[in-house]
Order: C-alpha cells, then structure tokens, then sequence
C-alpha cells in the first residue's frame, strides 16, 4: 500500500465545525457542572435529541443536567462504562428524558486535548 506524502486536499478540523454549528461549545458549563478542564462541545444531534427545535444556549438547563449526568457516570454514582480508553459511554437524564450518551476526548487540530459529548450512536 502506498501512502502519499502530499497534504490532504480536504480537511474539516474542530473548529470548523464549531463554526459551522455541528458542534456546539459548552466548555464553561462543563467546567462549572462536571469540572472538566478541556474544552467541551457537544453535537448538534445531541442537542436536538434534549431540546427538539429550541435555539442552542450552553447555559440551559439541559445542558447542566448532561454534564451532571457525565460526572455521576465518570465517578460511579450511576452506571458508566469506558468503551475504549478515551469514550465513556452513560445514559443522561435531562428533564424527563433519558438518553444513551458518550463523552469522547480526542485532539484538536493544535494538539489540545478536547472532549465532545454525542449520542451513542454518533461516531
């Protein structure tokens, strides 16, 4: 197999999509509600599964309840799994939902560690 040493020709970085609106930052409600120390984001399929057509705010409620939601999973107060070494899976409850989530920490295009919280079923 060759593997060519030209730069790719397309290539969709964090912040593009932090731009684009296919993820969503919540770094400061993550801090604030899950004492994560990374920036935080989470997609904008998630966001639609907890709050329908409502305008996004990292602010909401919803939000706070998923970062609570995290850290109980991540310090065992309710049942959490690492699927890999980087993704814990965990259901959230926001409101009256229940959903199946993951938090997955990864780098950015700068080498910064980073974490994006997604449905169970995203990649």
């Amino acid at each position: 197999m060759h593997v060519s040493a030209e730069p790719p020709l397309f290539r969709y970085t964090r912040a593009d999509a932090l731009r684009d609106g296919v993820l969503l930052d919540i770094t400061a409600t993550a801090k604030a509600h899950a004492d994560l120390e990374v920036p935080t984001a989470i997609t904008l399929r998630l966001w639609g599964a907890l709050a329908g057509d409502a305008a996004f705010r990292a602010d909401d409620q919803r939000v706070k309840d998923l970062c609570i939601s995290f850290l109980f999973a991540l310090v065992g107060l309710t049942p959490g799994r690492w699927a890999r070494r980087d993704t814990l899976l965990f259901r959230a409850k926001v409101g009256e939902r229940e959903l199946e989530a993951k938090l997955t920490l990864g780098l950015d295009e700068s080498g910064n560690v980073v974490a994006t919280i997604m449905l169970a079923s995203e990649d």
